[in-house]
């Protein structure tokens, strides 16, 4: 967990509830995203955090060993296949194959 108004320290914990239904957020009267509101028990302790603090999440479901992880931007689908594109020197280079994950 990255808390907006402490950039300088990364939280780690477990999820204990999730709401049941979610809140729209609208921006120009469209709903742009759905939020739920969860209640997290830290790993960590800091005097700087406060109630109603809000953060940045990455929830870990599973774990899978020798993964490459890439933000879901990078992932595209192309003939059926995921695709990523990797800048090697002065252009993108496309790879579909995961088994040449540890060329990337």
């Amino acid at each position: 967990m990255q808390l907006d108004a402490i950039p300088d320290q990364q939280f780690t914990g477990n999820i204990e509830q999730i709401s049941t239904i979610a809140t729209a957020d609208f921006f120009e009267r469209l709903a742009i995203s759905q939020n739920f509101d969860l209640e997290i028990t830290l790993n960590q302790t800091d005097s700087r955090l406060k109630p109603g603090m809000t953060a940045q999440l990455t929830v870990i479901v599973d774990r899978v060993a020798n993964a490459l992880a890439i933000p879901v931007q990078a992932s595209f689908q192309k003939s059926g296949e995921a695709v990523a594109y990797l800048w090697t020197g002065s252009k993108f280079q496309e790879h579909t194959d995961r088994s040449r994950a540890e060329e990337w």
